[in-house]
Parts: C-alpha cells; sequence; structure tokens
C-alpha cells in the first residue's frame, strides 16, 4: 500500500497508479518490453473537465507504479495511453474535438477539455482525392497504442488508495485492396507489366481516432497505405500491423502475392 507522511494527515492525499500489461500471448505482465511511455488523463467524475495530465516516465514504467500526491478531494475518471515508443506524441496525439463530423479539432487543454471531446488521434497526412482512403500515418513506423481507463475512483484526504490500469493494446483486422491485377493475367517471364500498368496495395481501416473508451466513431475517415510497383515482379509476403479498434488478442494480417516494390513499400 501506498503511505503518506506529514503532520496533518488531513492536508495529505496520496494515490498509486499501477500499470500492467497482460492481455497478451503469454498470459503474463509484459509492461515493460512494450510499453515505453504512459499519459494519464484524470477527469472530474461530476464536471467531466480533464483537470491534470502525469507522464509516465520509462522508470516508473519498468517498477509498475506512481505516486501522485496532489488531486483535490473528488472522484475522478482515469484514462490511460501508452507508447511502444520512447515518446507516445511522435505517433499520436491528444486532441479537443469540437465536430467529429468534420474533424474540427484543437490540441486537448486542462480545464477545457471534457471527457466527452477528447480524442487521442493518430498523426497523420492528408491523401490525395483519387487514392483509397482519406488519410495515411505521417510515420511509417508509427508505434502500438495502448489503452486503459478507470471510472469513478474516490480521493479523499488522508486515505490511501490505489488504482490499477491493465492495458489493451489496439489492434484491427485490415481490408486488403489490390488494383491492376488485370496488367498481370497475361503475365510471363519476358513480358513483365510496364511503367504504365501499375499495381498498387492498399490496407484500409478505421482505424486513427478513438474516444477517452478507446471506441471509434461512426463518422470517422479511412487510413490508407499503398504500395507501389517497381520494375521487377517478384513473389513477396507483406505483414503490417496496424493499431485500431481494442481487441483482447493483438490482430497481424498478412498478405502474400504478386507485386513489385521493394521500393514504395508500405
Amino acid at each position: 500500500m501506498a503511505g503518506c507522511i506529514g503532520e496533518n494527515l488531513d492536508d495529505c492525499v496520496r494515490c498509486r497508479l499501477r500499470f500492467s500489461y497482460t492481455y497478451n500471448d503469454e498470459n503474463a505482465d509484459r509492461l515493460s518490453a512494450h510499453v515505453q511511455d504512459i499519459h494519464v488523463y484524470v477527469f472530474d467524475q461530476t464536471t467531466r473537465l480533464l483537470v491534470d495530465v502525469i507522464e509516465v516516465g520509462s522508470a516508473d514504467i519498468e517498477r509498475g507504479w506512481v505516486d501522485i500526491d496532489d488531486l483535490p478531494d473528488g472522484r475522478y475518471t482515469f484514462v490511460a495511453w501508452g507508447g511502444s515508443g520512447e515518446d507516445l506524441s511522435r505517433s499520436f496525439s491528444d486532441s479537443h474535438m469540437y465536430d467529429a463530423s468534420a474533424h474540427d479539432h484543437s490540441d486537448s487543454r486542462i480545464g477545457h477539455t471534457t471527457l466527452d471531446e477528447f480524442y487521442m488521434m493518430l498523426d497523420y497526412n492528408n491523401l490525395p482525392v483519387e487514392t483509397l482512403g482519406d488519410i495515411a500515418p505521417s510515420r511509417e513506423d508509427f508505434d502500438d497504442l495502448f489503452h486503459a481507463v478507470v471510472v469513478d475512483v474516490p480521493v479523499i484526504s488522508g486515505r490511501n488508495s490505489e488504482v490499477g490500469f491493465d492495458f489493451v493494446r489496439n489492434t484491427n483486422v485490415l481490408q486488403i485492396t489490390v488494383t491492376g491485377l488485370e496488367y498481370l493475367w497475361n503475365y510471363s517471364p519476358t513480358r513483365a507489366p510496364t511503367a504504365d500498368q501499375p499495381l498498387h496495395i492498399y490496407a484500409i481501416g478505421k482505424n486513427g481516432r478513438y474516444r477517452a473508451d478507446n471506441t471509434i466513431d461512426d463518422v470517422w475517415f479511412v487510413t490508407s497505405r499503398r504500395a507501389t510497383r517497381s520494375p521487377q515482379l517478384r513473389w513477396v509476403s507483406i505483414s503490417r500491423r496496424c493499431a485500431s479498434t481494442s481487441t483482447a488478442t493483438p490482430t497481424i494480417l498478412f498478405c502474400s502475392m504478386y507485386r513489385m516494390p521493394k521500393r514504395g513499400m508500405i
């Protein structure tokens, strides 16, 4: 249990946040092996306003817990997001969503953003209108995303409390769309498709914008990744992990087919 030392225990508020990641194939706590950065967003249970953001570094993740002493008495919802990289913000951003249908948003702000307006979003680039999907991740090697939430936690002066977060890694089954296969039907080793006969592979999923409870809203534009052709045809196997809707078991999608990269890889 967490302890608190002081002359006046009524002025002492201590809450220990304990982290784990057991929803994995090993059925063991693999937090420090998979998560390197954690941000905990604290929302007032009554007003639903964001009141604090707690950044948990690698040393505390390795230990498995962190103590907070400065929360006023009250009841809170804790929303925790973790990333597989050293900095969660290199692949994702916490946002205040004004209008989900128009994707109108700004950075989240303490004392301004509510639990209902809070979104965690993949950093992205807009795609050309002729491309399948609307956006693509801004980083090719974007990090894995982890989520945990605990609702209605009482924090009372002079009383120790502990909040446990068991993370889920976000995964998704993607739709694969291939265009240009008609150029392969008459393929032979002496007659490969030419430069004006492109073969593209798109991996598409609703995997970029999450509410505080880790659900995806109904109004969303799709993330798309594309592989383009190189001059020589070869048989390859594509393996791509993509962050998306929460499931207890990570899903890896494999697609084996004729295609022409080594350059332009997803």
